[in-house]
C-alpha cells in the first residue's frame, strides 16, 4: 500500500493505514519492483499545510524520476493534480500544479495518480501518454 501526502497535515487518517504490513507514506520518493517504478511528491503548491513551491515539486519529480527512468514503466504519485487538466475544471479555488504538469510532459510516465480535488475523484484522464487518474480523498485500490 502506497500513500502520498496530503495538504491537510491530518496525522490520524495517515495512522490508520500504518497496520497494513506493506504501508509506506511517502514525501520524496522512489521505490522500484523489477519493472516497475513509483516516483512522486507529497503536499501541494497551495494551502497552509505542507505548502511546497512549484519549484521544489518539480525538483523532487527530477530526483525521484532519475532514480527510476531506466525500468519498463514508471507511475508518478503526486497530491497536486496537473494544470490545465480536467481535474482542475472540478474546482474553481484550488489550482493545478505547472509542476506536475511539466514533469508529465518531461518524464511521460505512464501513469499518475493523484488527487487534491476531492470533487474529481475518481476522474480518468490521458494527457499525451499518460493515465491520470484522480483517486481522491479516500483512495482506491489499482491493480498493477
Amino acid at each position: 500500500m502506497l500513500q502520498c501526502l496530503g495538504n491537510e497535515g491530518r496525522k490520524q487518517r495517515y495512522q490508520k493505514y500504518q497496520r497494513y504490513q506493506r504501508y509506506q507514506r511517502y514525501q520524496k520518493y522512489q521505490r522500484y519492483q523489477r519493472v516497475i517504478g513509483i516516483f512522486g511528491c507529497g503536499g501541494a503548491n497551495t494551502g497552509p499545510v505542507n505548502y511546497l513551491k512549484e519549484s521544489e515539486i518539480l525538483d523532487l519529480l527530477g530526483q525521484g524520476f532519475e532514480k527510476i527512468k531506466s525500468l519498463n514503466k514508471k507511475i508518478m504519485v503526486t497530491h497536486a493534480h496537473p494544470s490545465d487538466s480536467i481535474t482542475e475544471k472540478f474546482s474553481n479555488f484550488i489550482p493545478g500544479s505547472k509542476a506536475v504538469r511539466a514533469a508529465i510532459d518531461k518524464f511521460q510516465p505512464d501513469l499518475l495518480l493523484c488527487g487534491h480535488v476531492h470533487e474529481a475523484a475518481g476522474l480518468e484522464e490521458k494527457i499525451g501518454k499518460t493515465r491520470v487518474i484522480n483517486v481522491g480523498r479516500q483512495g482506491t485500490w489499482i491493480d498493477i
